[in-house]
């Protein structure tokens, strides 16, 4: 579900509202250079991209959980919906809700990050379809075995993505 931002207008006129997490929105049209700045703090810190997949691993997924949803409190919210930690964690946690939190949680995670890598003028280090594919590929890939298998390890390729960007963000902020 894809809502929109009101952007500022120009006095006088009514503001447009665009989905700035879009990657074919003008970051420099939509925004303020003020409102760029304010958007691009974090407070996303650095760890061991190995040593997050190996905790993913051991924790069977809890880690990962757990960790990318706190990191969700790290990056500025840019839109009404975009959830929290509690939200991000929490709904991980109640049965079947928990399938179709995954399709929201975690492209909206992929989302926050490139729209951080853009607001700086680079280019998006994740592919959010990539993600979604490997989450239907990991739970409804098993039917076929060697789906599920690659399910696993797309997600795994994700994550270490993932965490390089992070990574990278906080580099950034000397963090």
């Amino acid at each position: 579900m894809s809502t929109s931002v009101p952007v500022p207008a120009q006095a006088g006129t009514i503001a447009p509202t665009v989905d700035l997490y879009h990657p074919a929105t003008d970051l420099n049209t939509a925004l303020s250079p003020e409102q760029r700045e304010e958007l691009k703090q974090n407070q996303l810190t650095s760890f061991s991209t190995p040593g997050a997949i190996a905790l993913t691993i051991i924790t069977f997924g809890l880690f990962g959980t757990i960790y990318y949803g706190l990191k969700s409190d790290a990056l500025p919210t840019v839109k009404p919906d975009d959830p929290s930690a509690g939200k991000f964690i929490g709904f991980s946690f109640i049965p079947v809700f928990n399938i179709y939190w995954l399709f929201v949680a975690w492209p909206r995670l992929m989302d926050r990050v490139n729209f951080q890598y853009r607001l700086r003028g680079q280019p998006a280090p994740i592919d959010r379809g990539r993600f979604v594919t490997a989450i239907l590929l990991s739970y409804f890939g098993w039917f076929f075995i060697v789906g599920g298998i690659i399910g696993i390890v797309m997600l795994f390729q994700l994550q270490a993505q993932t965490q390089n960007a992070m990574n990278g963000l906080a580099a950034e902020r000397g963090a």
